[in-house]
């Protein structure tokens, strides 16, 4: 037996275990989707449960067009207002997202700007969960995709469901029944693979992975297991690995529903293929000592499903095994006939077929099938070239690799500058100092009073570790003398993300002497004009400004 010969076996043979492997894990898990399907509807019939403390979290990137309706259906909800908050993250947003939710209002708004355009949903999850976790009052968190909208029994849904489980994604439904061939393509990828694979799973208690429009969480759960940023992995994959190895599973309920409207192009559906490809096999390769050294078989199984290959994937698999069968006298040819390959492949298409009837086909059309059909494989193949496009690559490369930057940064980088400033405590003014320390992607505020220091946390913003350093003070009954904490002194977006937050206006000029002019002032700066900011809405009702 020659070199080729030996090369050809072995990558037939490692081809065939796994894809009999991977076909018979599939079918099995799909068997059981229905009955993951009427366990579902079994549990909706649960009665209602005492009302937690819910805190939603809205993740949005440019999504002016969605956030409104979006946060209306969020406080419109059949659960008391007393019981829930809605906080809102603008990942690098660069439309009007910010001007629609201050004229709404209701939430409270995170604003993350950096070098990296966005740093991606969960990245950006953790960050606020950092932030907020151990000072906020809550039972469990809810993350919420912007593009969507909730029914007004969404939170009762969510506080009853994780009375039985800690965690759990949800459905997404479509809004438009009739959307573009390449919305169908994603509308019925998404109902006959990922839905039905997430019900089957959930059945068989294998786990999920979270990586939905909507999922909710348990606090006890963050808690116990931290949901911190890996620098090189995907949060929402590794995470869901951490969580099955502590015995934790990740169900899957059609019950938490949101709903978007699908309008994808191809160039959408494309990016979505290949960025769902890049973390998966990220997420397998970085855990891939879990298949050598760990005992968890379930945790094993759902490495293994992270390079599950597709349909397209099984087919061309299967028919270059039918060309290695046809062509070379090999091992692989005499032990394993053409039958048992062109089974496989019947059994594919059964399983395609069959999710398909499963996810409503009819409602999608025949015609649509046929055209989907003809598209599918240019779709598979664009997104393998949306791969090799160097740009849209590297951009999926460094979501990938966490963006620590947001985190972990040199210290001998940064820029470091001291600020005289003033605290006072009602009756006396103590002189301090300000450190403002500037890394690339973030900042920190020290505050200095002799051998005493309060240090903020590393911030998207220089204006948010200021608050931090405020608000810290003001637990200690003093108030910073500073334009961030002054009644004259107002935020103008635009320049607050121009200058990473630390600049404003100065309102004092204008108010004082009838001045038009906008003179700029930076958020550490000190004068004998400064007022409490409790005078600032007044001030700006005075200037009519919103």
């Amino acid at each position: 037996m020659n070199l080729v010969d030996i090369i050809y076996n072995f990558v037939s043979i490692s081809l065939f275990v796994s894809l009999v492997y991977y076909i018979a894990n599939e079918l099995y898990i799909l068997n059981n989707a229905h009955k993951g399907k009427f366990y579902d509807i079994h549990k909706a019939n649960v009665p209602g449960r005492p009302e937690q403390n819910i805190n939603v979290i809205v993740y949005a990137h440019n999504n002016e067009n969605t956030i409104v309706q979006l946060i209306d259906s969020l406080k419109k909800q059949d659960y008391n207002q007393d019981r829930y908050i809605i906080n809102v993250i603008l990942d690098n947003c660069s439309d009007g997202s910010a001007k629609y939710l201050e004229i709404v209002g209701g939430t409270r708004i995170w604003r993350i700007n950096t070098s990296t355009q966005p740093v991606g949903k969960f990245k950006a999850v953790v960050w606020l969960l950092e932030r907020i976790m151990s000072c906020e009052n809550s039972n469990s968190f809810v993350v919420v995709d912007a593009d969507t909208i909730t029914e007004k029994d969404f939170l009762c849904k969510v506080n009853s469901i994780l009375f039985d489980t800690p965690v759990v994604i949800g459905d997404v439904q479509p809004l438009n029944y009739s959307p573009n061939i390449f919305s169908k393509f994603e509308y019925l990828n998404y109902f006959s693979g990922t839905r039905l694979i997430n019900l089957g799973r959930t059945h068989l208690k294998l786990g999920n992975i979270i990586d939905a429009p909507v999922f909710a969480i348990r606090q006890e759960v963050l808690e116990k297991i931290k949901f911190n940023r890996k620098e090189q992995d995907f949060e929402e994959y590794f995470y869901s690995l951490k969580l099955l190895d502590n015995g934790i599973n990740v169900i899957f309920s059609s019950r938490v529903a949101v709903y978007k409207f699908f309008n994808e192009d191809i160039l959408d559906v494309a990016r979505t293929l290949y960025n769902r490809r890049l973390k998966r096999f990220v997420t397998f390769r970085n855990n891939l000592p879990l298949l050598l050294f760990n005992n968890n078989l379930k945790l094993k199984e759902l490495t293994l499903s992270m390079i599950a290959p597709g349909t397209m994937l099984k087919l061309l698999m299967l028919s270059f095994l039918v060309y290695v069968s046809h062509n070379y006298d090999i091992l692989f040819s005499n032990i394993i006939s053409d039958k048992i390959l062109y089974i496989l492949i019947v059994l594919v298409l059964i399983k395609s077929l069959s999710a398909l009837l499963t996810a409503g086909i009819l409602k999608v059309g025949i015609k649509s099938i046929f055209s989907l059909a003809f598209y599918t494989p240019f779709i598979y193949l664009f997104s393998v070239l949306v791969g090799f496009n160097h740009e849209k690559a590297g951009e999926l490369e460094t979501k990938g690799k966490s963006n620590l930057a947001l985190k972990n940064n040199n210290d001998n980088d940064a820029e470091r500058y001291f600020v005289e400033t003033t605290v006072t405590n009602g009756q006396n003014e103590i002189p301090c100092k300000l450190e403002i320390v500037q890394y690339n992607n973030n900042s920190q505020v020290v505050f200095l009073f002799k051998d005493k220091k309060l240090t903020s946390g590393k911030q998207t913003r220089v204006d948010y570790a200021m608050e931090e350093i405020i608000e810290k003070l003001k637990k200690h009954g003093f108030v910073l003398k500073t334009c961030l904490n002054c009644g004259y002194f107002r935020f103008n977006e635009a320049i607050a993300s121009r200058h990473c937050g630390a600049k404003g206006y100065c309102l004092y000029e204008n108010i004082d002497s009838g001045s038009r002019i906008k003179h700029l002032s930076s958020i550490w700066n000190s004068c004998e004009n400064i007022i409490p900011s409790q005078a600032r809405s007044y001030i700006f009702q005075k200037l009519n400004i919103d």
